[in-house]
């Protein structure tokens, strides 16, 4: 391999694997073959460089992917071309018989492209395609795990730093004109004179080629000055590398599902889009959040209509409604009562912040996540624990080098017990005002309201994807890493219309870690139910201190009340610092020398949006504004009816 040379005709060929009106427009990338005259000094030079002819019986398909995993390929020309390649590639390519495409759409129907570039797309490799059992198989990187989607995006970056500072841009005309230096100055001589003599529509034209002329010339010097790097040759040979252990990997991958029965992950959304995403906030959406980190107390068993059934119930009351949170359990088979019920008051022990992160992050999947025609999606264990913050871990090669892996099964298996804990809680609706979109208005601005009561399961779970471990004791583990789920029943009423209300989760609110940052993740979290809950408040309304500590059970030292205090402020500081509200006293009190830890408990606080809610619920106060303005019309015009028809009398 020697660093290429541009002398007017293009350095590389995409091919179009798929139709053009495939739902994946699937390329392929392969240089314009490195062609050779079939001598016997010729043969004889491959063969001492390790090359040797392509076998007879290697198929169509496997000379593909000789070129997809960037391994190297001579041409040598004859009656019948003869392809040779390295010894070693032949082997890899046997053992991996995978094509590395990618998508990309073209504004052509044609089913080739000629590029200026010599490298392939950074995100060659983005789909895999796969021989067996004579039927194709595609996979998408996402499928695959994020160690291996880690070493991917590394791939992407080399070829950036390889190619750059040029592009990747089709081949044309102009980039011909410009293969040498007098070629381009003498067709730019040329067309400056036609723009500057010729007729009105050469003119236009000519100017117009000149602009393409210069941009071609431009990508031209730029890609000669990609190729004076003195390493370049080094860089490249790990690219092939790279490239070939991406291959290897998704032959992994497959022979993994295929042999162990494991399911290929379905495509994941990441619906955090600058750290922000968005989610339901209607009150009975807060409800499970607030469950997780309920008091003991606050949980109580209930009587349940059928006989064998048993009930824990949590209670969330609101101005506009109730909602429970039950945890049902049906007794079969030989268990008994009391055993039943004590693992259902286990359960409810071990909920905590970290089931409220994962919940959140499911409900926000749920409404920005890709779904199927039932209106399914999916999420994945690795998936919330990236939205959480939480990074894979690091693993050393024995070259020393360091290199991403996936997350722990331990923090995986943490995740699934959340989930686990979801499906038998059903979320109970009772007399919950609502908007009533089908009732008539009367021409008055306020709308007509009722009341509605329901229940159901927290959500409706579907497939699950279990993947086999292999733990260092030797015993299979079957782990659940996926889960498919959609909206359930008490939900519907939300979703549509006049009472969807949906707000915004910083993704800050799931970073916070939930034992050493307590107080951070359950402020923030309210905060963000609240600042959307009173969006439509010109001035917020002042909150006290010691009911707010109290719903979110952080705990107040008696015995060392400025621990309270400063770790409160500490919080709503940081919170304040990461950009997720303003805050400060409604006032400031002089509090007693002694015992002023009731007085500090009663005093109120003014909580603003930041300036990313300002701009989002800016509507909804404006609204807000035009409805109390209306309002206020109508009650003038009466009150000063009632004073004339007083003054009258």
């Amino acid at each position: 391999m020697e660093i290429p040379t541009y002398a007017g005709t293009p350095l590389s060929l995409l091919r179009r694997v798929t139709e053009p009106d495939s739902t994946i427009p699937l390329w392929l990338w392969g240089t314009t073959q490195d062609t050779r005259e079939n001598t016997a000094e010729n043969r004889e030079s491959l063969a001492a460089s390790g090359y040797q002819q392509v076998p007879s019986q290697y198929s169509d398909f496997l000379k593909t992917a000789l070129f997809s995993q960037l391994c190297e390929a001579v041409y040598l020309t004859d009656d019948q071309p003869q392809l040779w390649a390295k010894a070693s590639d032949l082997a890899h390519v046997k053992q991996h018989p995978v094509i590395l495409a990618f998508s990309l759409e073209p504004n052509t129907d044609s089913d080739t492209l000629a590029m200026l570039q010599f490298l392939p797309l950074p995100h060659m490799g983005e789909y895999a395609i796969i021989n067996s059992s004579k039927e194709l198989t595609i996979y998408n990187i996402a499928q695959l795990p994020e160690a291996v989607q880690e070493r991917w995006k590394m791939l992407n970056i080399a070829l950036r730093n390889l190619a750059a500072p040029s592009q990747w841009v089709p081949h044309t005309t102009q980039h011909q004109y410009c293969s040498d230096e007098l070629s381009y100055h003498r067709h730019l001589t040329d067309m400056r004179g036609t723009s500057l003599k010729g007729k009105k529509p050469e003119r236009d034209q000519a100017r117009e080629f000149l602009a393409q002329l210069e941009d071609a010339h431009q990508q031209v010097t730029a890609l000669h000055e990609s190729w004076l790097k003195q390493d370049w040759l080094v860089q490249w040979k790990e690219i092939t590398r790279m490239a070939q252990e991406l291959a290897a990997d998704y032959c992994a991958y497959h022979q993994n599902i295929t042999s162990t029965g494991n399911k290929p992950i379905p495509d994941i959304a990441n619906v955090f889009q600058m750290g922000i995403a968005e989610i339901f906030t209607h009150q009975p959406f807060q409800a499970y959040a607030a469950a997780t980190i309920a008091r003991s107390g606050e949980w109580q068993q209930v009587p349940a209509e059928k006989e064998n059934e048993l009930i824990l119930s949590y209670q969330r009351t609101k101005p506009s409604g109730t909602t429970y949170v039950q945890i049902r359990e049906e007794i079969t088979g030989n268990q008994s009562r009391e055993t039943a019920l004590a693992n259902m008051w286990e359960q409810t022990k071990k909920l905590s912040d970290l089931d409220a992160d994962v919940y959140l992050a499911m409900v926000a999947q749920m409404l920005k996540g890709i779904k199927d025609e039932q209106g399914n999606t999916w999420i994945t264990a690795q998936q919330v624990l990236s939205y959480r913050g939480i990074q894979p871990k690091i693993n050393k090669a024995e070259s020393g080098s360091f290199y991403i892996g996936g997350h722990r099964w331990e923090d995986i298996e943490i995740i699934a017990a959340c989930i686990k804990r979801m499906e038998n809680v059903v979320i109970k609706v009772h007399e919950q005002e609502i908007i009533d979109d089908h009732a008539p208005t009367n021409n008055k601005r306020k709308r007509p309201r009722k009341t509605i009561s329901l229940s159901s399961r927290l959500f409706m779970f579907g497939d699950t994807i279990d993947h086999k471990t292999l733990p260092l004791d030797g015993s299979p583990k079957a782990v659940t890493i996926a889960w498919q789920y959609r909206q359930s029943s008490w939900m519907v009423p939300f979703l549509e219309g006049s009472n969807r209300f949906t707000g915004l989760l910083f993704q800050k609110v799931l970073n916070y870690d939930p034992y050493h940052e307590k107080w951070e993740k359950r402020l923030s979290r309210h905060f963000m139910f609240w600042l959307r809950t009173n969006a439509s408040h010109e001035k917020k309304p002042a909150i006290t201190i010691g009911e707010l500590l109290h719903e979110l059970n952080l705990e107040t030292d008696e015995r060392f009340p400025q621990r309270t205090r400063d770790r409160f402020e500490k919080a709503m500081d940081r919170i304040t610092a990461d950009g997720l509200l303003t805050w400060d006293y409604k006032e400031k009190i002089e509090l007693p020398a002694r015992k002023w830890l009731p007085t500090w408990l009663q005093q109120h606080i003014i909580v603003e949006d930041p300036p990313v809610l300002k701009s989002q619920y800016m509507s909804i106060e404006a609204a807000a504004k035009i409805v109390r303005a209306e309002n206020r019309v109508p009650r003038q015009n009466r009150q000063k009816r009632a004073s004339d028809e007083g003054k009258n009398d």
